[in-house]
């Protein structure tokens, strides 16, 4: 989610599960993982003025961030292929 626009957690919150992945996820959760991700620099932040209320964190992916996604996306993609392959395979036997 990250990879197309920078956002707040909230922000992400909605979009995930907007994106149809799943059903709720809890904004504490997603704000540990924020920062997790931050800490090991997969993603940045800055803040944002706000003339109400405090000021907002916004979260953007940074490059070693993209490469780590390119690789997970790729990964995912190869098991995915050897997913299919083992499903034409059982589908065989039916």
């Amino acid at each position: 989610m990250l990879s197309k626009s920078e956002c707040h957690g909230y922000t992400l919150q909605k979009n995930i599960i907007e994106s149809g992945l799943i059903d709720s996820v809890d904004i504490a959760s997603i704000y540990r993982h924020l920062t997790a991700l931050e800490k090991k620099n997969f993603i940045s932040f800055s803040w944002e003025e706000s003339t109400i209320g405090p000021d907002k964190k916004v979260y953007a992916i940074t490059a070693k961030g993209k490469d780590l996604l390119k690789n997970f996306v790729k990964a995912l993609s190869d098991k995915k292929e050897r997913l299919n392959m083992f499903l034409d395979l059982a589908s065989k036997y039916d």
